[in-house]
């Protein structure tokens, strides 16, 4: 509501300055003006600083009562600590299903192994506002998309190293296989993750599986 209000605002000021324009004469076109642009000023204003104050304009994700509605449940001899709990709980079971859809998806779908695979893509894979994924990795996960993806990356060369595909392939091929872009990249992540290095790894696991 505050964010429309905003946007009303600047479009009202912007249509009473094409009106002004055509109606007044110079003197009162000048007074005009001035207001005009100080009603433009208050709503681009408040756009710019609206996402800031109330971050749940950009994410969407479901708010919890306000003090209105926990008086209104007191009144009804209702507990208001109760009833935000329960609405705190909706958010996280939601989180907590979108986290399990990207988790089906990625394992049964494999898109971790397109170099160029993004958050972009995981929204039109999971149907979730890209917006709400954001969100979670955030302020959830506590990790960028771009760390929960090349973990998925690398439990994939994990498993073609475990497989013996070490005798078959390079490490820049399962690299490659495992949707890396390049040797140096799987490397830094792989000894990021695991501890020890792409080779270490292959040497004391090769053909485990």
């Amino acid at each position: 509501a505050l964010l429309t209000g905003f946007v009303v605002l600047l479009t009202t000021s912007h249509i009473l300055l094409i009106i002004h324009t055509f109606q007044m004469d110079f003197a009162d076109l000048a007074f005009g003006l001035n207001l005009i642009r100080v009603l433009s000023a208050l709503g681009l204003f408040g756009l710019m600083v609206s996402p800031f104050l109330f971050p749940s304009i950009l994410y969407g994700l479901p708010r919890l009562p306000g003090k209105e509605h926990y008086k209104a449940q007191a009144a009804n001899n209702t507990n208001p600590e109760k009833a935000k709990k329960s609405a705190k709980k909706l958010e996280n079971d939601y989180l907590h299903a979108v986290s399990q859809r990207m988790d089906s998806y990625m394992e049964e779908y494999q898109p971790f192994l397109q170099p160029r695979f993004n958050m972009n893509q995981m929204t039109v894979l999971t149907e979730v506002p890209v917006h709400h994924l954001a969100f979670l990795f955030r302020e959830v996960k506590k990790q960028r998309f771009s760390d929960y993806r090349n973990k998925w990356r690398v439990e994939h060369a994990k498993k073609l190293i475990r497989q013996g595909k070490c005798n078959e392939f390079t490490l820049e091929a399962i690299a490659s296989l495992s949707g890396f872009s390049n040797r140096n990249a799987f490397r830094s992540v792989f000894q990021k993750t695991e501890g020890v290095c792409p080779r270490i790894f292959a040497l004391r696991n090769k053909g485990t599986a």
